[in-house]
């Protein structure tokens, strides 16, 4: 299992070294493995563009910045993004007969709640890099208007 951070430690720079390395490692052994790239650790660049409070929503969270907006929308794609890259780079692999299958986190959002705290739930307690039209983090489902300003 690795961080999200880890393998990408700049907006669309991977690094799936540590991947490849154990890969490499299992296969030599004759063993399979799955993978996991996890979301409690962000990367430090996505801080810059979607919106967080300093208080960690969930034992779960990780980043020392606190917890971010998860379900907007700048969030979810660039998890998308990572997602696909890694996938590309594990179809051209040459230890991809190690892998017996990637686990994911709760949701394609990469959530680590169910829920937001009544309190966290208006853009206002994300400070200044929000704008809305409408909001409801409750819902797990819902497409948000949230905008990061420029």
């Amino acid at each position: 299992m690795l961080q999200w951070r880890d393998v990408e430690p700049a907006e669309g720079r991977y690094d799936f070294s540590q991947i490849d390395r154990m890969l490499a490692d299992l296969e030599g052994r004759g063993l399979s493995t799955t993978i996991q790239i996890n979301g409690n650790r962000k990367p430090d660049w996505l801080f810059q563009k979607v919106p967080y409070v300093k208080e960690r929503l969930s034992h779960q969270v990780a980043s020392r910045q606190g917890t971010l907006m998860y379900w907007h929308d700048t969030h979810r794609d660039a998890y998308c993004v990572t997602l696909r890259a890694l996938g590309d780079h594990l179809s051209r692999s040459t230890h991809r007969e190690t892998i017996l299958g990637l686990r994911m986190n709760f949701n394609a959002f990469g959530t680590e709640h169910t829920s937001v705290p009544a309190e966290y739930r208006s853009p206002e307690a994300y400070g200044s890099l929000c704008e809305t039209e409408s909001l409801n983090p409750s819902n797990e489902n819902t497409a948000t208007s949230l905008r990061t300003a420029r």
